[in-house]
């Protein structure tokens, strides 16, 4: 089964190799030609939608940039085939650049309601400048690529379907293979982690809007490179190239041959094409079929249909025997078992070293609201403190401050010496300041070592690109970002999850993984928000020897927790908030016999009873 599953690529490989000499006819090898292009289409479209999240109805915008500019560099300044290719690819990723910038700040159906107008305005300018796109009219004669000569077959032209088809099959594979190098990089986790759950990528270090505006414009080339290719093959385009029925047709590939994958935007537009061309007999009637089998299709099977391939392969493949590298076992092992500590380093908490973090007449508020007041405090290097306080407290509003997530009103926040009280989450976890969140968040239809990998962000370099020519550097990055997630499985002893989607774990298990991805990222002070939450005494208990064991590893640990067993178990000083207000600060014991505190906790009359 494992033979068939490598031969499976190439098998496709042949048939697409032989589907011209099989086929007869120019019309249908036009239609190749035209799944080929579209295929190209899709296959930019998956970026946005299927890796980044996001759905854009200004895609056809770019594919008719991609088209009107290879077309007017070959018509009007006698640029080659090859050059307008290369032209229509960087014109389109610039203005995707321009465009995403200002527009991917925005979320969700708004984001796609302003690229459904980019479109439309585009629309309007290829109707209307006449002077240079001839208006309704359109832009005819556009050349063919020139002639070829190639080893073992000679002189290649492109004018009829054949030859184009290989073109365009060779353009399809060159894209496959960039986008599967892509996935697979660092930068392809980044994009996932951005889809999966924006919030958690940014803490982790991850530059959302920055993997989001690279995607993007990545997908504009792409598709710019697919509008080159549709002007030069038809010799004929129009303004109807901006239409949405380009980009509503992208749409539909992605989802019918299945989001997030390599294989489905290209089974998509065979369907798409060649499903449309099948039902011309039905004539009018052909969009009503179309769309009732569509509907189908996604009610019964909404994964696309690449994942009916998936779930079958996956039950006939035996289940793999998930372990950690044997490398790696010894030296983890050693610290977990290792001896837990009840009392702080000698290097934490001494008045001789300086704070890892300090906060000075830290504020927050909102509106007259004062969640924050004047709150002094600070984390010595490998020291665990406590941050309590009743419901409403402020404690998670502190705690979004320190990582970024939410900017002070008053009051300064100092890290090593850097002041990173106006520095993005993405920037302040990069320094090395890691949160885990209130609620569990996860990268949830990801497997447990794929979690645990997007936690490697912060410490791994450099891009995907280098990747693409095999580089053996890059290479061994990608070797240790993997060995690094199976050393962090391994100390939360994880490794038999390993290949478990995230969201079928246990409440408790999940709330370990939230720990694990941050513990991938090697923070030097970890943010830990509530960890028990929900847990019973036994996974209270195992928790607390895990953070003692992160002591153990160098990382100092600011921790918010209600479970009073928890925190005067591990921390070596505790920060009690009431209102926004600090009200005591001290070890464990001190601040157990504090009267303010157990008045906050009891009550007046229970403290005078």
């Amino acid at each position: 089964m494992a033979l068939v599953g490598r031969a499976t690529p190439w098998l496709f490989v042949a048939i697409a190799l032989a589907l011209p000499v099989a086929i007869t006819g120019s019309y249908p090898r036009h239609i190749l030609v035209l799944c080929g292009i579209f295929a190209v289409l899709a296959l930019s479209l998956n970026v946005i939608l299927g890796y980044l999240g996001e759905l854009s109805f200004g895609h056809s915008a770019f594919f008719g940039i991609g088209a009107y500019t290879s077309a007017l560099l070959a018509l009007r300044l006698d640029v080659p085939f090859w050059g307008g290719l290369v032209g229509a690819a960087i014109l389109s990723g610039l203005v995707g650049l321009a465009i995403g910038y200002l527009t991917l700040r925005i979320k969700g159906p708004q984001f796609a309601i302003v690229t459904l107008g980019f479109g439309a305005i585009l629309h309007l300018i290829a109707n209307h400048w006449i002077s240079l796109t001839r208006g309704p009219m359109g832009l005819t004669k556009i050349p063919p690529p020139p002639a070829v000569t190639l080893p073992f077959v000679g002189r290649v032209e492109f004018t009829t379907e054949v030859p184009y088809y290989y073109l365009t099959l060779a353009v399809v594979g060159a894209t496959i293979y960039a986008i599967h190098t892509l996935v697979e990089s660092r930068t392809g986790r980044a994009f996932l982690a951005v889809r999966e759950n924006d919030a958690l990528a940014a803490s982790i270090g991850v530059n959302v809007f920055g993997m989001k505006l690279l995607g993007f414009v990545i997908a504009t080339m792409i598709v710019g490179v697919g509008g080159s290719l549709y002007a030069h093959y038809l010799r004929f385009i129009a303004p109807a190239v901006f239409d949405l029925y380009y980009v509503v047709a992208m749409i539909i590939m992605v989802i019918v041959g299945g989001k997030g994958t390599i294989a489905g935007p290209v089974v998509g537009a065979l369907v798409f094409v060649g499903l449309l061309e099948f039902l011309r007999v039905a004539g009018t009637l052909r969009l009503v079929f179309f769309g009732a089998l569509l509907t189908v299709s996604i009610v019964f099977v909404p994964g696309g249909l690449v994942s009916v391939w998936q779930t079958w392969r996956d039950a006939r493949r035996p289940r793999p025997v998930v372990s950690t590298p044997p490398a790696a076992a010894a030296p983890v092992g050693a610290l977990v078992a290792a001896p837990s500590r009840t009392e702080p380093s000698t290097r934490s908490g001494g008045a001789a070293i300086a704070p890892l973090l300090r906060a000075t007449g830290l504020t927050k508020r909102f509106g007259g609201l004062v969640a924050v007041n004047q709150l002094d405090l600070h984390v010595g290097p490998d020291e665990i403190v406590g941050l309590i306080g009743p419901n409403g407290a402020g404690k998670t509003t502190a705690f979004n401050m320190f990582a970024g997530m939410m900017r002070a009103t008053e009051g300064r926040i100092i890290y090593k010496d850097v002041d990173v009280s106006s520095l993005p989450s993405h920037r302040i976890a990069a320094l090395g300041v890691v949160r885990t969140f209130q609620h569990t968040s996860l990268f949830p239809t990801l497997s447990v070592l794929q979690n645990v990998k997007m936690g490697t962000h912060r410490t791994m370099r450099g891009s995907f690109v280098p990747l693409l020519w095999g580089a053996p550097g890059a290479r061994a990055s990608e070797r240790a970002a993997e060995a690094k997630a199976w050393d962090v499985l391994a100390f939360l002893q994880m490794t038999e999850q390993a290949g478990v989607r995230a969201d079928s774990l246990s409440y408790g298990e999940q709330r370990k993984l939230e720990i694990a991805i941050a513990l991938a990222a090697d923070p030097q002070l970890l943010l830990l928000d509530e960890p028990a939450a929900g847990m019973n005494p036994e996974e209270g208990q195992r928790l607390m020897d895990v953070i003692r064991a992160i002591r153990e590893r160098g990382v100092a640990i600011l921790l918010v927790e209600h479970s009073m067993r928890v925190v005067m178990g591990i921390s070596d000083r505790i920060v009690v908030l009431d209102h926004g207000v600090k009200i005591a600060e001290g070890k464990p014991a001190e601040v157990a016999g504090h009267s303010e505190v157990i008045r906050v906790y009891l009550g007046r009359k229970r403290v005078n009873a």
